[in-house]
């Protein structure tokens, strides 16, 4: 498992999971933190879930059940509701 907490770590995310997979190693998971700031970014660019303080953790876990089943669009709306 990787805590992801880079800012910005965008692109270091990306590149973690495109050389594990050139080099065919096991895949690891990927956990974001940083209060969930980027969750939906995370996400899209390979982060399994997030492992963070946030004051409504059933938001996070709707939002990683939305992207798992292929529904981003309507995870990232549900994230903005959260915004301040």
């Amino acid at each position: 498992m990787l805590k992801h907490e880079d800012l910005p770590g965008l692109r270091k995310l990306s590149q973690v999971r495109a050389q594990s997979a050139a080099r065919g190693l096991r895949r690891i998971s990927i956990l974001a933190g940083n209060g969930g700031l980027f969750l939906p970014q995370e996400m899209r660019r390979g982060a399994d879930g997030a492992m963070t303080g946030f004051a409504y953790p059933e938001m996070l876990v709707r939002v990683c059940a939305l992207f798992q089943a292929g529904r981003a669009e309507e995870a990232e709306d549900l994230f903005d509701i959260y915004l301040p």
